[in-house]
């Protein structure tokens, strides 16, 4: 486009079609850009000159537009237009720095200051040079916007920003020294305390003072954050509040001078922090902050805070942090509570029980824990399992004997496994003599099948007696039992774990026949052979319901057994879309001969989610010619996502041959998902990157 068409569109009464007329400039003369970008930055309506900062800064390769940008920080008066130089010349990075450097000392006290604004906006550490000469500027308001774009752009170099604001605070000039300790707050810049300290009694400096103690980590700094809790004033205790949460979670030395000072603390202070902290407050933060504080505070009131706040899950994180402060006060108050407390509190407090009592405080935690499962609901019973399980305490086996039973809850029967099965290896002596106890036919059983899985060496006096106990346990009049024993069976190498878990390939129990299958599956002799094999290839074919059989068929490919192949052909051939798509998987991970006959056998499926499989599987193999041809083969499929996968698959190998059918295919492609996906594959083997974008609804395994 000309430049007189696109100057007439500028000076256009239309606002939209000044805006409009914006987006033109870059199609003008390359000549033309300085002035119609300057002039369409200096526009009266907002929206104009937002679009001109927008395309100006697409035009950073324009040394011409840059100088006229800076040239706009000369003397003048529109301010829209400054302050549109200012965004524009954040987009032009280190190019700007050096511009702005060359043209500041022509520049008045308006040109400066807004020359370290832009410079703020660079995001180049090199701006610190020039700011740095700006902050011996003549004027106030200049070293004061020199102080701000350096706290700005000192994130590209954080030492030699905490320099040069540093070295403000020895100024005599209040002002200059209170932005220069906010710079330093804002950047998270520790300031050693002896460069504080002098500025205590200044009141122009309090609060961001009390956050640069806060930061400084100091010990000396906590007494004066300390005091700071006591003021009247709403304002300042909050920011004692929030400096001091900082200066706790600093390490575990600032935690220990927190508490000391902390101790000192009035009354009226410390009941404000406490009731702070218990919430709610309309003011999360400083609930937050409150609860971090009185976490080093340590006493009995601090630990009834920060326990009554764990139910908010706003301020559940701080309040389990400050739990961990506050060591034995917290183990008294959460014990008496889980004796005392109903629902969710008196779960949340025997959690808490478990993951901070330590050896000083294990025994008075388990106490509490076991008297308050006694007659509490599943969900109490679980966590104090659960808890007991963390702590390790010898009492966690009776509560585990007693809810490890078939008639337990799921959930409290899997925490009492859990719970026994941690107990067995603390106290393995303890735990044989109560297992030994058991018969393999009544429910107890269950608690010596929990035992052998823990344990590594024999709960009775021989293996041989472990695996027998077992195989009887998985006839058990419990589908519980039968289940637990099977899947205790698994580890086993003994013949007689295999006739006990192919025995039970025939129980009336869904679920204890997927243990069956899983045991079958996962059983190996010394030498690493599946010795189950055998017993899976028989029935894997001969459920009629499909999650046994899909579930057989995954153990058979779990066993990597080279006879598998043949009989997982035949589930392809002949079951149905859900056990051929696991068959298919199942061959993937079986390395015998026949395997990449097998899965292009599968190409031929009718649900493409089984081709896709057998795609996936051809992909990884290296060693025979035919996978990749028939993996580009496939790009010819009548369903879309097939033919998508295909095309991601070849553009893995990046070889000629796979990008030979890459191109060929795109000639003839309509799809324009698969159309993507193939110029994405050729793109990537080129070193380039094409967006993708969400395919149609619809698709999967029927």
């Amino acid at each position: 486009m000309s430049e007189d068409n696109v100057l007439r569109a500028l000076k256009s009464s239309d606002p939209e079609e000044r805006r409009r007329a914006v987006l033109d400039v870059p199609s003008a003369p390359e000549a033309a850009w300085p002035r119609l970008v300057v002039m369409a930055m200096g526009d009266a309506d907002w929206r104009v000159r937002k679009e001109a900062v927008s395309v100006a800064r697409s035009l950073t390769a324009s040394r011409e537009v840059l100088d006229a940008i800076v040239a706009v920080f000369g003397p003048g008066d529109n301010i829209g237009l400054r302050n549109a130089a200012v965004e524009a010349l954040g987009g032009f990075g280190s190019s700007a720095v050096d511009a702005l450097r060359a043209a500041i000392p022509a520049l008045d006290a308006d040109g400066r200051k807004l020359a370290a604004e832009a410079l703020a906006r660079s995001a180049d550490a090199a701006a610190l040079g020039v700011l740095q000469m700006l902050l011996e500027d003549s004027d106030t308001n200049v070293r004061s916007a020199a102080i701000e774009a350096i706290t700005g752009v000192g994130a590209a170099d954080l030492d030699r920003a905490a320099s040069l604001l540093e070295r403000c605070l020895v100024s005599g000039d209040s002002l200059t020294a209170l932005g220069a300790l906010e710079g330093l707050n804002r950047l998270g810049i520790a300031v050693g305390w002896p460069m504080l300290r002098p500025h205590i009694a200044n009141p122009v400096l309090r609060e961001a003072l009390l956050m640069a103690a806060g930061l400084s980590g100091h010990p000396d700094a906590v007494p004066y954050l300390a005091r700071a809790l006591a003021a009247t004033e709403g304002r300042v205790f909050r920011k004692a509040v929030t400096a001091l949460a900082t200066f706790v979670v600093n390490d575990r030395g600032s935690f220990k001078a927190a508490r000391a000072a902390l101790a000192s603390l009035g009354e009226a202070a410390r009941r404000r922090l406490v009731d702070e902290a218990r919430g709610p407050s309309e003011d999360l933060e400083i609930q937050r902050c409150a609860l971090l504080v009185v976490g080093a505070l340590g006493n009995k009131e601090a630990a009834a805070a920060v326990i009554a706040a764990l139910a908010d899950d706003r301020v559940a994180a701080e309040a389990e942090q400050a739990l961990g402060m506050l060591g034995p006060a917290a183990i008294l108050t959460l014990s008496d509570r889980a004796r005392t407390e109903i629902g969710e509190e008196q779960v949340a407090c025997i959690e808490q029980l478990g993951r901070l009592a330590d050896d000083s405080t294990r025994a008075v935690a388990c106490q509490a824990i076991i008297e308050a499962a006694d007659g509490g609901t599943p969900e109490v019973v679980r966590a104090a399992l659960v808890s007991l399980a963390q702590l390790g305490d010898e009492g966690a086996l009776g509560l585990a004997l007693r809810w490890l039973t078939p008639e337990a809850a799921p959930a409290v029967r899997q925490a009492a496994t859990t719970a026994l099965a941690t107990s067995a290896v603390r106290y393995p002596e303890a735990s044989r003599a109560i297992a030994r106890q058991a018969r393999h036919d009544t429910p107890d059983a269950l608690v010596t099948v929990t035992v052998i899985s823990a344990l590594d060496g024999p709960v009775f006096d021989t293996a041989a007696e472990d695996i027998s106990f077992l195989a009887d346990a998985a006839s058990n009049e419990s589908p519980i039992v039968r289940r637990a024993a099977l899947e205790a069976l698994a580890r086993s190498k003994s013949p007689a774990a295999v006739e006990a878990a192919s025995f039970a390939l025939t129980d009336e129990t869904p679920e204890v026949q997927l243990a069956a299958i899983r045991a079958l599956g996962r059983m190996r002799d010394d030498a690493g052979h599946a010795i189950g094999a055998p017993h899976l290839l028989e029935v894997v074919r001969t459920f009629s319901d499909d999650a046994l059989g899909v579930a057989a068929v995954e153990a058979l490919g779990e066993t990597g057994d080279a006879a598998a192949v043949d009989v997982l052909r035949g589930v392809l051939r002949e079951g149905s879309p859900v056990r051929a798509f696991a068959a298919v998987e199942a061959m993937g991970r079986i390395d015998a001969p026949g395997r990449v006959d097998a899965l292009i056998q599968a190409l031929s499926h009718s649900e493409p989610e089984v081709v896709k499989a057998a795609l996936r599987a051809l992909a990884t193999e290296e060693r025979d010619p035919r996978a990749v041809a028939h993996v580009g083969a496939s790009l010819d499929h009548a369903a879309w996502d097939v033919r998508r996968l295909s095309a991601e698959l070849l553009g893995r190998h990046s070889d000629s041959t796979s990008k030979h059918l890459l191109r060929q295919r795109l000639i003839g492609e309509q799809e324009p998902l698969v159309r993507e996906e193939i110029q994405r594959s050729l793109a990537e083997a080129e070193g380039g990157t094409v967006r993708r974008t969400m395919p149609p609804l619809g698709g999967g395994m029927g």
